[in-house]
């Protein structure tokens, strides 16, 4: 609803649907600045283990 459209798939189940990490920018009215949203896999995922999720993110994040 932030960003203002269907940007991200949205699980129904319990098998993890978000495999890699993804942002998605937006602003608000009046206002200059970026927003970040960052939808990554979460911990406890179907597909990868915690430390693997862990190791994306702050790739993701030093890089960003």
């Amino acid at each position: 609803m932030l960003v203002g459209r269907d940007v991200a798939r949205v699980g129904c189940n319990l098998n993890s649907c978000t495999q890699k990490i993804e942002p998605f920018i937006t602003t608000l009215p009046n206002d200059p600045r970026r927003i970040v949203l960052v939808d990554t896999p979460g911990f406890d995922d179907t597909f990868l283990d915690d430390t693997e999720i862990l190791r994306r993110i702050a790739i993701w994040l030093a890089k960003s």
